[in-house]
């Protein structure tokens, strides 16, 4: 008796990666999905069926959100509100034009430390796993075009969670990284007002200002370039906290290395680093930073000291816990409870 050959059912489930629609489609990966770490198994939406008439207990309701994706404001705070009482926190705000190199900074902070590639620091977990992998997978695939490009950061301002472990001091760190879109720092250069809603400027331990050094060694752009983070740092000084760390952060190094205008660069963005040390809160700890997304696991390339530095402003002496923070939200509560003002 001859036997039908077998039939393999397509396996049900969906991608989380960014762009893949696999199964249905070939995996941008070229994996297949029981392989795919980002392929979740199970039955799509529409198929699964509830239950009406069951009563409910509501105390038990488990509510499903957005899990591992990056958080909103009010998350951000419900985050950093939750975090155990005398672990270290620290907020970074990245300051900085479009097409600077915030989202590829990122992303490249977050592999370094996720793939163990830096000696001092180890992983420790991560609210916005999700949040950070897209724009990593985004970032390879961008990596591969001609003029390399990551995704557009979402409209909101959203925060990028990750624990570090400081080996050093045998501390964990909680890192919060706000991710603001690039055009709206160019409204603060039109209209400097705006820079009192920037809340994670006015909240954090650490502001980078980031300067993008493929155009430092176009002439026709770098004094554009440096004007725009001179006039970003006169309209957010008087935001800016008093005792915090603020960096000049320049993006894309590799580009300006071996370059015929390295000279000329190097003595303008030492020009404008003088300008920002006088101009910026005297209190501050001010450091240049010379960054490249490249050999993430070669500590030459200024990425690992970054994260140093951003992993120290919440170091120092014993804090004194204040009175219960006035705010008439709870993320106002939080930035006063944090010493800023509102």
């Amino acid at each position: 008796m001859e036997v039908a050959p077998e039939v393999k059912e397509q396996l049900k489930g969906k991608c989380t990666a960014a762009g893949c629609n696999a199964p249905t489609d070939r995996c941008i990966e070229g994996l297949a999905p029981v392989e795919c770490p980002n392929f979740v198994v199970g039955p799509e939406i529409d198929e699964v069926s509830f239950e009406a008439e069951r009563p409910v207990d509501q105390d038990n309701v488990v509510r499903v959100s957005r899990v591992g994706w990056a958080l909103t404001v009010d998350d951000a705070d419900g985050c950093m509100l939750s975090t155990p009482a005398g672990r270290r926190l620290a907020v970074v705000s990245l300051v900085g034009v479009p097409d600077c190199g915030k989202t590829t900074l990122v992303s490249s902070l977050y592999e370094i430390v996720r793939r163990n590639l830096a000696t001092k620091f180890g992983f420790a977990g991560s609210e916005t796993i999700h949040g950070f992998e897209e724009r990593c997978h985004l970032s390879r695939l961008a990596s591969d075009r001609e003029s390399p490009d990551t995704p557009r950061t979402a409209r909101e301002l959203q925060f990028l969670h990750m624990s570090v472990a400081d080996r050093e001091c045998s501390e964990r760190v909680e890192l919060f990284m706000a991710d603001r879109r690039g055009e709206q720092f160019q409204d603060v250069l039109n209209r400097p007002p705006l820079s009192e809603t920037l809340v994670e400027v006015r909240r954090g331990d650490a502001v980078a200002f980031l300067l993008d050094g493929e155009h430092l060694i176009d002439g026709s752009k770098r004094e554009s370039a440096i004007s725009k983070v001179h006039r970003l740092a006169m309209a957010l000084k008087d935001v800016i906290r008093q005792s915090i760390a603020i960096q000049l952060v320049i993006t894309k190094t590799d580009k300006i290395q071996g370059h015929d205008d390295e000279p000329l660069v190097r003595r303008r963005v030492d020009a404008l680093s003088s300008q920002l040390g006088a101009m910026l809160p005297a209190k501050s700890r001010y450091s240049v930073h010379y960054v490249a997304a490249r050999n993430l696991d070669d500590e030459s390339n200024g990425m690992h000291r970054l994260l140093s530095e951003w992993l120290q402003v919440t170091g120092g002496g014993e804090y004194e816990r204040p009175a219960p923070p006035i705010g008439k939200s709870a993320f106002e509560r939080l930035m006063n409870l944090r010493g800023a003002s509102i």
